[in-house]
């Protein structure tokens, strides 16, 4: 009798410790929960981040198309009448020269 009454304690001791573990791996699972969403989030994050870079460089590329584009406008402009081209002194094309610089650097 004194056997079983020991036993029987022993058995309420386990369940008890065996109650406590439950409720800390219930805790650690729903931060588990808590942080995979959160995971998910951020991958979410992420992929919206690389769909906005992928589509800067695919804008980019299309300026540097526009700009050659110009370029190549502008350069044919100037070859089709050279008889037009005064001729300039040294100070001039300096001057001109250093317009061109300058706005080239406001475009960009």
């Amino acid at each position: 009798m004194q056997d079983l009454i020991i036993e029987n304690k022993n058995l309420k001791e386990t369940i008890f410790s065996l109650t406590q573990s439950n409720a800390l791996l219930a805790e650690t699972n729903s931060k588990l929960v808590l942080e995979k969403e959160q995971l998910r989030f951020h991958e979410t994050e992420f992929s919206l981040i690389k769909a906005g870079i992928q589509n800067i460089k695919e804008d980019t590329g299309i300026i540097k198309d526009i700009v050659a584009f110009m370029k190549t406008i502008f350069t044919k402009a100037k070859i089709k009448n050279p008889s037009e081209k005064k001729k300039t002194s040294k100070d001039e094309r300096v001057s001109n020269l250093q317009m061109k610089i300058i706005n080239s650097k406001k475009l960009f």
